[in-house]
């Protein structure tokens, strides 16, 4: 099987979850109680000014940690969107995710994988071969800080071929995959300079300030070429799929492209009620509707039958591999 439609998965952070990645709420709670670790907060004074004293930066980590607590903000992120002085706490937000998250990149959770990756690039490699898998006509938006997919991909295609690691970089690069606010850093392979390393466990300063360099949150994004990018891959696709998603208006509203036409579109609901699954088809009908869109088979942007309450897994074995195999 080669995927010749033009097909693209936009992820979020329910896509990462398997592999014990947190959502954005869990991980708004691990920020907040780093902030108020006095070692945790040591090690991002340092990582944000070298040599500085943790007292430096106390009382801004105060303030942040309790703006996170009290508030409903379902992220760090939308907390700062919303925060009039959200700007103000910029590096230290960058910082104290980058802390947070780097220890759930761990390298053994991705061998043998037995979720979404697994099934999906194991058939794909299967049927494709090495040879012809940068052919699949495939790529991911993903709203991920997290590099498990890319280091998921170059450890299978390494080991399942033999071929040496440049080659199979080589591979992957062939492949969009966008990360909308950035990541955690470039992977070794595919970087020389400012690297950082997947599964460095409790992260030092230095590679706290390296990750954190490489993210992007409200008021520090200065790549829009990245949504223009993800708008162009969604406009030509034949079929889009929603993985682990939120649905979240903001966020559907910078990936509206100019004009669509027979796109058919795809998604998971996972554990979300009935109430909720409605509130996302009307959310996601009112983004998408206000252009002139034409649906197969005069269907609603995505029809109650395609928002799928199954988990990425499910998903991507039943509905998502049926629908791309011909």
């Amino acid at each position: 099987m080669v995927i010749d439609q033009k097909t693209v998965f936009v992820l979020g952070a329910g896509s990462s979850k398997p592999l014990g990645f947190p959502l954005a709420r869990e991980l708004k709670e691990k920020v907040q109680r780093n902030l108020t670790n006095p070692r945790r907060l040591s090690e991002l004074a340092e990582a944000i000014s070298p040599g500085s004293r943790p007292g430096l930066f106390e009382g801004a980590a105060t303030r942040l940690a309790q703006g996170l607590q009290r508030s409903d903000s379902p992220s760090v992120d939308a907390f700062l969107e919303t925060h009039e002085q959200g700007e103000r706490y910029l590096n230290l937000s960058k910082a104290a995710i980058a802390q947070a998250l780097l220890p759930f990149e761990v390298q053994d959770d991705l061998i043998g994988t037995s979720d979404w990756y697994g099934d999906f690039f194991g058939r794909l490699l299967a049927e494709s071969g090495l040879d012809g898998f940068e052919s699949n006509e495939i790529a991911f938006v993903t709203f991920n800080y997290d590099r498990s997919l890319e280091q998921y991909l170059y450890e299978t295609l390494l080991h399942a071929s033999g071929s040496l690691g440049t080659t199979i970089a080589s591979k992957i690069r062939e492949i969009p995959i966008m990360h909308m606010y950035g990541n955690l850093g470039p992977l070794p392979w595919q970087s020389t300079t400012g690297a950082v390393r997947y599964g460095v466990g409790r992260p030092a300063p230095k590679v706290i300030a390296q990750a954190a360099s490489s993210l992007q949150l409200i008021g520090d994004r200065t790549r829009p070429g990245q949504f223009d990018q993800a708008r162009e891959l969604i406009q030509e696709a034949a079929f889009v799929f929603f993985l682990g998603f939120g649905y979240d208006r903001q966020n559907l509203d910078r990936l509206k492209p100019e004009r669509l036409f027979s796109t058919v579109f795809r998604g998971t609901a996972y554990a979300e009620p009935p109430g909720r699954q409605l509130d996302i088809q009307r959310t996601f009908q009112d983004t998408f509707d206000s252009h002139p869109v034409h649906f197969l088979a005069g269907s609603t942007a995505m029809p109650a039958d395609q928002v799928s309450r199954t988990d990425c897994k499910t998903f991507v074995g039943q509905l998502a591999l049926s629908a791309l195999v011909r």
